[in-house]
């Protein structure tokens, strides 16, 4: 019943604010393996790519067409293209370091990227090496995150609606010896504070009623989270060309890194009945349960660890091909890409089935306030924690070729003509071991796709007097 974990250790771009499945990178113009982690803004589970993995020292220029391309490239292109021109013909060596802060402290960053380029006679080679470290901003830390109440800014109350101490429910029409705001028997009942769960009476519980009556204690895990996690980064990568001729070079593209990960999240929480809850239910013979009955209990785990997370991407991605001259003026390209990435993520996370079994033996004691009158529970949170792990992969393999020159002449001028064929195929596989409510524990995903395109530029007007105009025919 704990809040999703946050989208982590990796690096995306979304143009025109439709997120980053809405917009397509690619590599000197050939798309990259998906993210194996979805794209948490929107609800369609779809991919988007991450950059994390190549060293910014290969990277020459990047273009960005900041409109739709769907029609062309497909709907993850729907808000715009991004295209990393690699580096190459370089000549030398380049260490670029440095550290960033912040003048209200956290997210302390170092890096480092060393580039050297070598040409020797008909080969040429590029070689890039980085490495990035930074430290955790916790959202403490900065006034606008330091509450997850947001209505003094114009937002909304992003508090859990459970609390610490917990919050207690009838599983009929009342809790004994507990009445509501109104006289009747309550529905709900809140533990009360600054004591330690010991020796209560029914009279020592606030009660209420009412269906929304569970929402009258809630609880602010700003204190408890990171707004950007502990992040280990290191990439390499590098570019080689050789020439046999002046008509014939063949090129070789290789990067790859790693990325470890570590945040902390809102505490563990258990939602006690109700949709997507938690059949936590304190037994009648409870040592502590002063009601005679049974009641389902609601809380926020506090003296648990704020489930850390860490996460480990591994991803590699190689593009060989040759590229030539025929016909003296007409080029032509062809290449094969191979990209993958493995995704792991695991987190410490409440043990529902031995919470729930240690209510029911009695040692787990949820009548108590554990922020004023703690430890209570403290020394058993090592036997009600497991790792939850989310595994997966994802690949991409290409084929694609294309041909482009001049067609014919028009006086002066000569129309362009560029044919081209592409065939993918895209696949994307997740498993987890505790997956949230309504999500399935594993998932599949592939695509193929094949194109072909022919494009034809015909230039209609000269140049030296109104200026030369183009028709694009598809």
């Amino acid at each position: 019943a704990s809040a999703p974990l946050k989208q982590t250790g990796v690096t995306s771009v979304g143009l025109r604010g439709l997120g980053a499945s809405g917009t397509l990178v690619l590599v000197d113009g050939r798309r990259v393996q998906l993210a194996t982690q979805e794209d948490t803004a929107n609800d369609t589970g779809a991919g988007f790519y991450d950059l994390s993995s190549i060293p910014l020292g290969m990277v020459e220029r990047i273009e960005v067409l900041a409109e739709g391309a769907s029609a062309i490239h497909g709907s993850d292109a729907i808000g715009g293209v991004v295209n990393i021109v690699l580096r190459r013909n370089y000549t030398g060596s380049e260490l670029q370091t440095g550290v960033r802060a912040t003048e209200a402290g956290g997210a302390f960053e170092r890096h480092a990227t060393l580039s050297t380029g070598i040409v020797r006679d008909k080969l040429s080679v590029n070689l890039t090496a980085s490495v990035r470290s930074r430290e955790a901003l916790k959202a403490a830390q900065r006034g606008f995150s330091a509450t997850q109440d947001q209505r003094d800014r114009g937002g909304r109350d992003h508090r859990l609606i459970m609390g610490s101490p917990a919050i207690l429910r009838s599983l009929g029409t009342g809790i004994n010896g507990v009445t509501d705001e109104n006289g009747d028997p309550a529905r709900f009942a809140l533990v009360p504070q600054g004591q330690d769960g010991t020796n209560l009476s029914p009279s020592d519980f606030e009660g209420r009623g009412g269906f929304f009556s569970s929402r009258i204690r809630f609880f602010d895990a700003a204190p408890y989270t990171d707004l950007i996690g502990v992040q280990e980064n290191w990439a390499v990568g590098g570019t080689a060309r050789y020439e046999f001729s002046e008509n014939l070079q063949a090129y070789l593209t290789v990067n790859g890194g790693q990325t470890n990960f570590t945040t902390a999240n809102d505490p563990p929480a258990t939602s006690g009945g109700g949709f997507g809850g938690t059949n936590s239910r304190v037994p009648i013979n409870h040592p502590q349960n002063p009601f005679g009955q049974e009641v389902l209990v609601s809380m926020i785990h506090v003296e648990a660890p704020a489930r850390p997370q860490f996460v480990d991407i591994d991803t590699i991605r190689t593009t060989a091909g040759l590229r030539g001259t025929v016909w003296e003026d007409w080029e032509w390209d062809t290449a094969a890409t191979l990209g993958r990435e493995d995704f792991t993520s695991r987190t410490l996370d409440l043990d529902k089935n031995a919470f729930i079994a240690a209510l029911a033996d009695g040692s787990f004691n949820p009548f108590g306030d554990p922020s004023t009158n703690g430890p209570i529970n403290a020394a058993l949170y090592d036997s009600l924690l497991e790792t939850a792990t989310i595994a997966g992969d994802s690949q991409i393999t290409s084929l694609d070729a294309t041909l482009r020159g001049p067609a014919f002449s028009l006086g002066e001028r000569n129309a362009l003509l560029a044919v081209g064929v592409e065939t993918l195929r895209a696949e994307r596989s997740r498993a987890s071991t505790n997956p949230p409510f309504g999500r399935p524990a594993e998932s599949d995903s592939a695509r193929t796709s094949s194109a072909a395109f022919a494009e034809l530029y015909v230039p209609l007007l000269r140049t030296d007097h109104f200026g030369l105009q183009l028709l694009s025919f598809r």
